[in-house]
This record gives structure tokens, C-alpha cells and sequence, in this order.
């Protein structure tokens, strides 16, 4: 989160205007006072703030959050998986104030053989350390732009499709960061170059994940219900028993006013 901390500057401005009159038996001062007091120069507060509804398999899962909500939290979160196990995020971003680019960056941190068992190496997996595990490659993930309802829509856009072990790998790695608004880029819209208006309110990403080979089709514009999800499992072997992936994906809002040419690709993380 990325925020400007509030400083207020005092500035103090007087006016005034004063006549002299002089009548041949009558003297008096004339005078006239305006005055401007205690203007304020205040920098903005800048605020971003996400919330997250999870599911895995269909069911409320327990990585769920609300808006403002303290702590650290994941959007991932399950260590038990098997083949054919899927979960869905809709992520909802809120900016306080103002205007603003909106950037993610999703980075690989680990895939994990997280030691070698004797059923793995049956299936042929000889290799263990932090950058030798399978399940990355079994692993699929599905991003979009949604209008709130958790539904992928023929209108929404595909913001990422991809096996997970396609990220940057190894320690220290850049990662693979996300265009969702920026100067060149709109994700949530048809317009380029228009920054993302708090006073219009939050915006939604949807997320599915699957331990197997995802299909996914998209639901007309304003249906209830959500079109085809659906993972298998069934070719997976052994080989991923135990694996452990991490995933940290972080998301960026920047001031729109006086930086026109934004770029997420050139944005200093």
C-alpha cells in the first residue's frame, strides 16, 4: 500500500486598504480591513486498500478479508491440495482519493520440492531444493477485469492466462508485472490514457486458480450465473506430492495528476 501521509502548511494573507481625509473643521481616519486567515495548503491522503472474497472447490474458503481490514493477508492459502482442487478470488481495489494508475506485479518466490518422497521418486522425480518442485507446472492461473459480480463476461478482459511455472523463476527473480492502467493500457475500459477516478469507486479483479488443466468460458453481459469452470486433474501424476509453490502479488496505485505518460512496465517497484 502506498500512501502520502497528511502535512498541512499555514499561510496567513492580509489585505488592507486605508484613506486619509482632511475637512477644514472636522479630521477623521478612514480605514478598511479584509482579511484572509488561516488558508490551508494540505497534501492529499493516498490510500489504496483491497478486500478479497475466496473460494476453493466452490466453498467459502477461509482467506477472505473486507476493505480496511488489518493484518497481512493471502489470497492463496491452501497446503492440502489434490489434482482437480480450484479456488476463485475476486479482489476488490478501493482508492480514497483523487486519481490514480493501477499496476500489479505477480512474482514466483518458490516452487518447492519441499523434500523428496519415496512415492515421487517411484514416479521418476530425483530432484529437491527450492526451484525443483512440479506442482508450478500443474499449476493454472486465470485473471480478469470484472464489474463485481465474480462472473467472467464476454466484455471482461483477460489479464492473465497462463501455467504458473511460466513466471520468472529462481531467487531474486523480476517477476511479471500486470498493465492495468497506465497511459497506454485500460483494462477496465475502452478508453487509454484515462486514469482510474476514486469518486467512480472500486474496481474488481477476478482470479481462478486450478490444480490441473483449466477451461473457462465466459457468460454474456449480465448473467447471473457464471459460464463453464471446470479443472481436471487426471493427468498428474505423483510427482507433485508435497510440492510447494509461493506466489506474492502485489498491486500498485500511483498519482495520475502531472505524470501523464505513466508506464507500469517502467514503474520502479
Amino acid at each position: 500500500m502506498r500512501k502520502i501521509k497528511q502535512k498541512t502548511l499555514f499561510i496567513l494573507i492580509l489585505l488592507g486598504a486605508g484613506v486619509f481625509l482632511t475637512f477644514k473643521t472636522v479630521q477623521a481616519l478612514f480605514s478598511d480591513s479584509e482579511t484572509s486567515s488561516d488558508n490551508v495548503l494540505g497534501a492529499a491522503t493516498f490510500d489504496l486498500q483491497l478486500a478479497n472474497t475466496a473460494t476453493k472447490n466452490g466453498a467459502i474458503a477461509n482467506n477472505s478479508w473486507s476493505l480496511g481490514e488489518e493484518g497481512e493477508h493471502l489470497f492463496f492459502n491452501s497446503q492440502d491440495l489434490l489434482p482437480g482442487d480450484w479456488g476463485q478470488n475476486l479482489v476488490e481495489l478501493n482508492l480514497n482519493n483523487d486519481q490514480a494508475w493501477l499496476c500489479a506485479h505477480l512474482q514466483l518466490t518458490q516452487n518447492s520440492e519441499n523434500g523428496l518422497e519415496a512415492i515421487e521418486e517411484a514416479a521418476g522425480d530425483l530432484s529437491d531444493g527450492n526451484w525443483a518442485g512440479e506442482l508450478a507446472t500443474s499449476l493454472q492461473l486465470f485473471f480478469w477485469a470484472d464489474d463485481g459480480d465474480n462472473i467472467w463476461e464476454t466484455n471482461e478482459k483477460v489479464i492473465l492466462q497462463q501455467n504458473a511455472a511460466k513466471l520468472p523463476q529462481g531467487d531474486n527473480n523480476a517477476g511479471q508485472r500486470l498493465n492495468l492502467i497506465d497511459a497506454q493500457n485500460n483494462a477496465f475500459g475502452s478508453t487509454l490514457n484515462q486514469p482510474w477516478e476514486a469518486a467512480k469507486g472500486s474496481l474488481y479483479l477476478g482470479q481462478i486458480w486450478c490444480l490441473g488443466e483449466l477451461t473457462v468460458s465466459a457468460a454474456e453481459p449480465g448473467a447471473t450465473e457464471a459460464g463453464t469452470i471446470n479443472c481436471n486433474g487426471s493427468e498428474i501424476d505423483n510427482r507433485i506430492q508435497s510440492d510447494l509453490v509461493q506466489i506474492t502479488l502485489n498491486f500498485y496505485a500511483v498519482q495520475a495528476r502531472h505524470n501523464d505518460n505513466f508506464s507500469c512496465q517502467n514503474w520502479e517497484l
